[in-house]
């Protein structure tokens, strides 16, 4: 293969590579998302800061930590203001719809948006 060649081979994977994240972006922008990228960026920062470690990292859940969020009923069948509620509040052991036999902790410190922006990427995350 000659030089040029094997230029133009590498220029063209690179282009094919950067319509598709243009395309990735656009899906999660205005497609199935319908989300600014920046909002669920920052949902994505919260999470991860805030629940991956007993959620896992995508939302897969962790054995005796955290039930998985991706498909999960409980979260559709909330309202934004019940998820809201139930994340701050949290879950004792002995509660009747618990599935763990560990407590959900309540999250109460974050500020406002950070539950806005997280209950949008729950959401989100939920439909995967």
């Amino acid at each position: 293969m000659n030089l040029n060649r094997s230029i133009t081979v590498r220029v063209g994977i690179a282009c094919t590579g950067l319509v598709g994240v243009g395309a990735a972006v656009l899906l999660f922008t205005e497609g199935a998302f319908d989300m600014r990228t920046d909002e669920y960026l920052k949902g994505q920062t919260v999470y991860f800061d805030h629940c991956a470690v007993c959620h896992a990292p995508d939302g897969s859940g962790v054995d005796f930590q955290g039930v998985p969020l991706v498909g999960n009923a409980f979260i559709r069948k909330l309202t934004d203001e019940e998820l809201k509620t139930f994340i701050i509040v949290g879950r004792p052991t002995d509660s009747l719809d618990s599935v763990m036999e560990e407590p959900k902790l309540g999250v109460d410190y974050l500020r406002e948006d950070d539950y806005e922006v997280l209950i949008q990427f729950l959401r989100r995350l939920n439909t995967q």
